[in-house]
């Protein structure tokens, strides 16, 4: 399995704590156990099995464990309470071997998951870009009054054009009609 850090793993015996160090795994959380998992100075969780969770006082539990590995910081250390079945992933990220390989499908819907996400993130960044940047804004609608210009002008310029033939073939049926009537 990978190892998310060096994290410490430790048991509630009774009153005491056992250490089971960086060598642990999955197997060694079970209902009936309170365990901590000591992942350095910025994380401090204390998993609780789910035949544990009327358990009081937790937080003191980690302290207390903490405290017994003398551990310097064990007062201002953030600690987070993790129950079995609703482990979140500051804890499963650190707890070594905890995440299972995904089967290919589950690995595919995560991928298309993701770059689904940073599509809509590279989407609503380039719409942010063109909203923030007043040049770009301002390019764009001299673009469009350029084009609808360009539409008119053709337009303007086609509608002559058919004038103009419709008035030379009104003065050759007149030429014509004159010519009948001579």
């Amino acid at each position: 399995g990978t190892i998310g850090t060096d994290g410490k793993l430790f048991l509630a015996e009774g009153w005491k704590w056992k250490e089971i160090g960086t060598e642990y795994s999955k197997d060694n959380l079970d209902e009936s156990t309170v365990a901590v998992l000591d992942a350095g100075s910025n994380d401090t969780f204390v998993w609780v099995g789910s035949k544990k969770v009327e358990s009081t006082g937790l937080f003191y539990k980690a302290v207390e464990c903490l405290d017994s590995i003398d551990v310097d910081d064990s007062e201002t250390r953030p600690v987070m309470v993790v129950t079995e079945g609703f482990e979140h992933e500051a804890f499963t990220s650190v707890f070594r071997g905890w995440c299972e390989p995904k089967t290919g499908e589950e690995a595919n819907a995560a991928v298309e998951e993701k770059a689904q996400i940073v599509a809509e993130v590279v989407k609503a960044a380039a719409q942010d870009e063109a909203d923030s940047d007043p040049e770009e804004v301002e390019a764009q609608l001299k673009a469009e009054e350029a084009k609808a210009a360009a539409v008119d002008e053709a337009r303007l310029k086609a509608e002559g054009e058919a004038k103009a033939a419709a008035e030379d073939e009104a003065n050759l049926k007149a030429k014509e009609d004159a010519k009948i009537a001579a």
